[in-house]
């Protein structure tokens, strides 16, 4: 069916990590996965993300949702500058 992509920002204390973001429409029996990164937030994210799409007037789809999240691909720093390049994604 649908497949759509983006990149959020995770913060850990007092800086961001960048996330890829995909979710899949699926014609199935309805439902909602949320896959990847290993948080015991993921839990509560799952009620969060209906609230706020219920919240926002939009209307929740009758479909298997699947929600992958990843770790963005990062360069790394330039030698003598540790750090320096955090958080931009390669091109």
């Amino acid at each position: 069916m649908g497949l759509g992509r983006t990149v959020a920002v995770s913060l850990v204390g007092l800086v961001g990590h960048l996330v890829e973001v995909e979710a899949h429409l699926a014609a199935s029996v309805p439902g909602f996965t949320l896959v990847g990164l290993p948080d015991a937030s993921l839990a509560e994210a799952r009620d969060r993300v209906r609230a706020a799409t219920v919240s926002s007037g939009l209307a929740w789809p009758q479909r298997r949702i699947t929600v992958n999240l990843s770790p963005a691909r990062q360069v790394p720093s330039p030698p003598g500058r540790p750090g320096a390049d955090r958080g931009r994604p390669t091109p």
